[in-house]
């Protein structure tokens, strides 16, 4: 079978895409949550956004199949093959029977050339949670189908990943009054971001709160 098997995981991981683009009649977007990482990984093994990899929060092992081309992205991943340190944001060849270690401080992505083939859903191949909606989370024994050709003549392509800035950025709503203060991320997940309680930081000039709208 044409896949990568998965021999262990700590962790999350799930198959992303571009999303679906349904909004209007209720369906959460989904899609990667770094859709740069997702989609640089993507174009250096030959592919586009358009084609599901895997997102992995923790740490996965995978052992391939057949031969592919594979990259790993993400702020903070790592990737080692059968033991050796490997380059990350770049596009290599793995044979069948290597073993794939991915590590991500945040998320990190492993796009194959051809994308992962799970069963798509609305348009998409993401795994949305609150749905639930999509391929159902990635476990340990799992085997991950590949399309027909899973090897590009990408192999060497890089890209210099970005500059990781534990950062965030926020759209102030009409009630928010800004101020100096330290703002903390506590809890994080694909739902939404939970910060502590307090003020942002200035960075322009807030339009006045308005009367006609009740507070939250």
């Amino acid at each position: 079978m044409r896949a990568l098997r998965v021999t262990g995981l700590q962790g999350s991981a799930l198959y992303e895409d571009e999303g679906r683009r349904l909004v209007t009649s209720g369906v959460p977007v989904s899609g990667a949550f770094d859709r740069h990482a997702h989609e640089v990984g993507a174009l250096l093994v030959g592919g586009s956004g358009a084609q599901a990899s895997v997102e992995v929060f923790g740490r996965i092992e995978l052992v391939a199949l057949v031969p592919v081309t594979c990259a790993v992205t993400g702020a903070g991943s790592s990737v080692s093959i059968d033991g050796v340190q490997g380059p990350t944001w770049t596009a290599m060849d793995v044979g069948a029977g290597s073993r794939i270690e991915v590590r991500s401080q945040g998320r990190a992505y492993v796009a194959v050339a051809g994308g992962f083939q799970p069963a798509p859903e609305l348009g998409s191949r993401s795994t949305c949670v609150l749905g639930p909606i999509g391929p159902t989370p990635i476990g340990t024994g799992d085997l991950l189908p590949l399309g027909p050709a899973s090897r590009s003549d990408t192999v060497g392509d890089f890209v210099r990943p970005p500059l990781w800035r534990p950062h965030i950025r926020v759209v102030p709503g009409p009630h928010l009054h800004l101020d100096t203060c330290t703002v903390r991320v506590v809890q994080a997940s694909r739902i939404g971001i939970r910060i502590t309680a307090g003020q942002l930081g200035p960075f322009g000039s807030p339009e006045p709160a308005r009367s006609d709208l009740p507070s939250l």
